[in-house]
């Protein structure tokens, strides 16, 4: 047809001989017309008066009637409704049942037997997916995602719903499979979702032969990455909103590897031998950073409350304490001394000894008391004030400034974390420091020579003995 004026036939078609191609051409059209069929267990759609059908009503549909060699475009206009899967007489997409939603539309063929086949279903809201037991609406897996209940069967998959979770079971591998819980992929532990009994609530879960892993978040919308096993959860990544990670967050009843062992200890682990727990590193050319630790929410400054603690499974080894302080087994204290990498080594010279042993007396030497200490016992050394003035003439360079820069909190990111921005330190608030084994080693020096010394005044007081 052209202009909707005229009708062209080819080959010999039988034209109405008392109509115009018009007329002909609205007949047609007025055929097109959509007609409503009530839904029934029995749904005749062929028998319709036009090739467009909408099904109103919410029963249960068993068939659509015998019609043979038929085509026919369905819209579905009730609430939802039930269309039932026959293999043979009512064939639908994945040999599954269809819980269709208003606006959905399907295309139906019958064959020269009257048997229906679905060749096309479409979600009124552009989904393709088809589950048993599916009901409400929505475009995406949200708020107002769908609520998937029944059993379903697909090529390799085995999809099972119950009140707003969906598994699917065995899909490609044997024994793989994707489990989601809650009210969709984005659900959270606020919502009103199905977990494990005894389990929080998980969002993805892997099931295995003796537990899960599962991705979840928790009340404060943390993403969590853990293991279960007979309802006791260990916590593998945890990673916090603020965008900080836990690698191994124990939960209680977990073996940390780690003293204590309770609630909250966190700990990197691996059971392979000659190889290292963790290996951090910084790739800039800048000015690289190790690692800080911080306490935001006290002072220990105490002999516990370590900020590293190293232990074996015989005996605590080493600490660095809160307080500053070194505890461990000193005697085992290795220095670098070798002379290969040392290129410049000269001895003493006496005139020099000489200096340095009027410095090193003209120290400060005393006992004193930290202004933050939590002990009332007297400490015993010297000022590095005093060590300069001793030294200022022979070797001021023992004595250096031991705060050049400092890491002032400025506030806090976008999620709560401290920023510090690193400074100059201002002169008023630098504090001075020793090369202490420098220190000790001009000490060592002067005993050495000390010692020379009463050996000769020995000799030479046994030679006068022995004249007398």
């Amino acid at each position: 047809a052209s202009d909707g004026d005229y009708l062209q036939f080819i080959g010999s078609p039988t034209v109405p001989t008392n109509k115009t191609a018009v007329q002909v051409n609205t007949d047609l059209n007025s055929k097109l017309t959509e007609v409503t069929v009530a839904s029934a267990s029995t749904c005749n759609i062929g028998t319709a008066a036009s090739p467009k059908v909408e099904i109103s009503g919410t029963t249960t549909i068993n068939s659509l009637g015998t019609s043979t060699n038929c085509r026919r475009t369905v819209r579905f206009s009730g609430a939802s409704l039930t269309l039932t899967h026959n293999a043979t007489s009512l064939i639908l997409p994945g040999g599954a049942n269809i819980v269709t939603a208003a606006g959905d539309t399907a295309e139906f063929h019958s064959d020269g037997s009257g048997n229906w086949r679905c060749v096309r279903y479409t979600r009124a809201h552009g989904g393709a997916a088809i589950f048993t037991g599916v009901t409400g609406s929505g475009n995406d897996v949200g708020s107002n995602s769908p609520t998937f209940t029944g059993t379903t069967t697909f090529p390799g998959a085995t999809v099972v719903g119950s009140s707003g979770r969906v598994g699917i079971l065995g899909a490609v591998n044997s024994g793989a499979g994707i489990n989601i819980v809650g009210s969709g992929i984005f659900a959270n532990a606020g919502e009103s979702n199905t977990a494990f009994a005894g389990n929080p609530t998980d969002n993805i879960a892997f099931t295995g032969p003796s537990g899960y892993w599962c991705f979840r978040s928790d009340t404060s919308h943390n993403l969590i990455v853990g293991m279960y096993n007979s309802g006791t959860e260990a916590k593998a990544v945890q990673i916090a909103q603020s965008g900080l990670v836990t690698i191994l967050a124990l939960a209680a009843g977990g073996a940390a590897g780690s003293p204590g062992g309770a609630a909250g200890t966190h700990s990197l682990r691996t059971t392979s031998g000659s190889v290292w727990v963790s290996i951090s590193e910084s790739t800039t050319s800048g000015t690289p950073l190790g690692h800080a630790i911080y306490y935001s929410g006290a002072a220990p400054n105490g002999t516990s409350s370590e900020f590293l603690y190293c232990i074996d499974n015989s005996a605590a080894r080493a600490a660095i304490r809160s307080n500053g302080g070194l505890a461990n087994y000193s005697a085992n204290n290795v220095n670098l001394s070798d002379i290969t990498v040392k290129p410049q080594f000269e001895r003493y010279s006496s005139d020099e000894l000489d200096r340095l042993e009027a410095a090193f007396i003209s120290v400060d030497w005393g006992k004193f008391k930290y202004h933050d200490q939590t002990h009332d016992d007297w400490n015993y050394g010297y000022s590095a004030q005093g060590a300069a003035s001793a030294f200022a003439n022979v070797n001021p360079g023992l004595v250096d400034v031991w705060n050049p820069t400092e890491r002032v909190l400025v506030g806090k990111d976008d999620d709560g974390n401290p920023v510090f921005e690193e400074r100059n330190t201002p002169i008023e608030r630098q504090l001075k420091g020793v090369y202490e084994t420098d220190l000790n080693n001009i000490g060592n020096a002067l005993l050495a020579r000390a010692l020379k010394r009463v050996s000769v005044l020995e000799a030479e007081v046994a030679a006068l003995k022995a004249v007398a």
